[in-house]
């Protein structure tokens, strides 16, 4: 997919993400809810989904931080 085409997700820390991108992340431990959300809001605040697989996150952007109603 062309990354031109699609709108950037810039986390206070800096880092850019796409809409639609899925960010596999790798836990130390094992993931519960509460340690998701928190992760979650660290990251890209509350427009995301989420799949967890014990050690293993996947976050998918799927709104623009700040526009209500995207997908």
């Amino acid at each position: 997919m062309n990354a031109e085409n699609r709108e950037e997700v810039v986390t206070e820390d800096g880092s850019v993400f796409y809409l639609d991108d899925e960010v596999t992340v790798v836990a130390e431990k094992n993931l519960n809810d509460k340690v998701v959300t928190g992760i979650l809001i660290g990251i890209v605040g509350n427009y995301v989904s989420v799949s967890v697989h014990e050690y293993t996150l996947v976050v998918r952007c799927t709104a623009i931080l700040g526009k209500k109603g995207v997908k």
